[in-house]
């Protein structure tokens, strides 16, 4: 999953919105996801931020991504 390809709009919202690769890739490797109409979506659940505080810092943080790339980056 994390091998998938950053496109130039998700590069934008991840710098608008201060968030690194690191923090992307945390959350593709570790978050859970769900399949949208509009691409899979993976984000740091509830039980995972009560059981380590690391994941504090991924909270609210969602990924959008395809077959093939990272479509955009946001915080909830």
């Amino acid at each position: 999953m994390t091998n998938l390809k950053l496109t130039k709009h998700a590069a934008e919202r991840m710098a608008e919105r201060s968030i690194s690769w690191h923090q992307v890739t945390k959350v593709l490797l570790t978050g859970t996801t769900r399949h949208t109409p509009h691409g899979m979506v993976t984000q740091i659940g509830w039980l995972s931020k009560a059981l380590d505080n690391e994941y504090e810092a991924l909270s609210g943080i969602s990924v959008v991504w395809s077959e093939q790339s990272i479509v955009t980056v946001y915080r909830s």
